[in-house]
């Protein structure tokens, strides 16, 4: 019996003409990906103690697959209003509703992260607004 040649020694898979895939995506795409938009967001003045209006990060998946999101975390006096996702369709752009409520008088920095495990892409939108006194 002849001894044991892979497949690799007789194909490069990244010309393979045949009719199957060898990978389950195109080349230079990613399985995971998602877009956030805009990158930055400010909030108008805010009486300190007060809720803003809301305001929305549109989150797009580009990828090839559905996308499980973990978590949104946020850091500083922001909140989140819309309930977590848990899954973002291929192709699916969902809006992600946040509100400011500052906790003293001055510019509040902060931001968003999106914990999306294996995707790629932004996941990180910085959040501004102004606590002003009553």
């Amino acid at each position: 019996m002849p001894e044991y040649v892979p497949i690799e020694d007789f194909i490069n898979p990244d010309l393979d003409q045949s009719s199957l895939p060898i990978r389950p995506y195109p080349p230079g795409k990613s399985r995971f990906y998602i877009n956030l938009y805009p990158d930055t967001l400010s909030f108008e003045d805010t009486v300190s103690g007060e809720e803003s209006f809301t305001r929305t990060v549109l989150m797009q998946n580009t990828g090839l697959d559905n996308i499980v999101i973990e978590d949104i975390i946020l850091v500083g006096d922001f909140e989140l209003v819309t309930t977590k996702p848990l899954k973002l369709k291929i192709g699916e752009t969902m809006g992600i509703e946040l509100k400011f409520t500052p906790n003293k008088v001055g510019v509040i920095t902060g931001g968003m992260y999106i914990d999306a495990k294996r995707a790629e892409g932004e996941r990180f939108v910085s959040l501004t607004g102004s606590g002003i006194e009553d």
